[in-house]
């Protein structure tokens, strides 16, 4: 059978939205193709995996690849011609090879996408700066944001442009990326900006971790029951209910309250084991099974008094808050 009969074919038995085998007669169609038509119909498809894993067994790796790079070049240049008409095609033609062709390739995509002047080819090539930074790109990235003052930009900076130039530039870029993100890419060399009062409780703590201040385990003690304090307060006011996991769990537990996942964290990082030990001590005392089934009315009784039992310890006992009583 003629390539163009077999590609006719596959077009058909794909459209057969009756026929429940279609994908499975489709695809073995598709491995009868000769290499040239079987690489344009993977192209065609936008470069699935399931296809490319065809092209990987029958050995013609190197050809597609040779095809992808020939294929780059040419859209690239169109790309930069000044009549060019049809500049979404190609753009996206260039976005689905990219993972397709050498290094040296990549970059001359990225570079294309940031210099395109449309946001969603830039948001696409800092994405993939970030996974994989190149100094190659610190002048057209430094370009864009001073340009554009986009968040991306300056988080690629903050993490990958040299010390000097963050520190240069550091309000600036801490108005788009965050303190948070500043602080912790200066912090060892100007500790001067480290500043509690410019970060988020969360924000605070993820610092004090990523630089080690040691001075500060007390604030992630701190941090872990002033978070779980505040939520059941939150939670035995009304304001939504405590979820406790996948219904076939039924389990109550402090681990999943808003914050305890990142203060636990942050204490196995800076070597709290007397801190770890003691909040598992609270961690296992309120770690309820729900029975598996219960009237709605039941269940809620049931979570009020979980959550009074852990405000009293917690809230009252250890922080020192008003009790319940006291604030009604």
């Amino acid at each position: 059978m003629k390539p163009s009969e077999i590609l006719q074919h596959i077009q058909k038995v794909e459209s057969m939205y009756h026929y429940g085998g279609r994908y499975k007669t489709a695809y073995a169609l598709v491995c009868t193709l000769p290499d040239r038509e079987l690489m344009q119909y993977v192209e065609m498809q936008r470069f699935p995996d399931f296809l490319i894993r065809i092209i990987k067994r029958r050995g013609i790796e190197k050809p597609f690849l040779v095809r992808q790079k020939s294929t780059v070049s040419r859209m690239l240049r169109q790309l930069l011609a000044p009549d060019c008409t049809n500049k979404t095609a190609l753009r996206e033609g260039l976005k689905m090879r990219y993972r397709f062709v050498p290094t040296n390739y990549q970059h001359k995509i990225l570079h294309s996408m940031l210099s395109q002047g449309t946001k969603k080819e830039r948001l696409w090539a800092y994405t993939r700066l970030d996974w994989h930074w190149d100094d190659d790109f610190i002048l057209p990235i430094e370009t864009c944001f001073w340009k554009y003052h986009e968040v991306e930009s300056a988080s690629l900076i903050v993490r990958n442009f040299p010390l000097d130039f963050v520190y240069e530039h550091h309000e600036r870029l801490a108005a788009f990326a965050g303190w948070g993100y500043v602080m912790r890419r200066l912090g060892k060399e100007h500790p001067e900006l480290v500043r509690k009062e410019l970060l988020t409780p969360d924000e605070w703590i993820r610092t004090v971790t990523h630089l080690h201040l040691h001075d500060y385990k007390a604030d992630i003690e701190d941090h872990l029951y002033q978070s779980i304090a505040n939520e059941v307060r939150r939670l035995l006011d009304g304001d939504g209910w405590y979820h406790h996991g996948p219904e076939e769990e039924r389990c109550l537990t402090l681990r999943n309250l808003p914050g305890v996942s990142l203060a636990v964290w942050s204490m196995g990082q800076m070597g709290m084991a007397d801190a770890v030990m003691r909040f598992m001590k609270y961690d296992q005392q309120y770690e309820w099974h729900l029975p598996g089934e219960m009237p709605k009315e039941m269940e809620e009784e049931m979570l009020r008094s979980w959550l009074s039992d852990i405000y009293t310890s917690i809230a009252v006992s250890k922080l020192g808050w008003p009790s319940l009583e006291a604030k009604t």
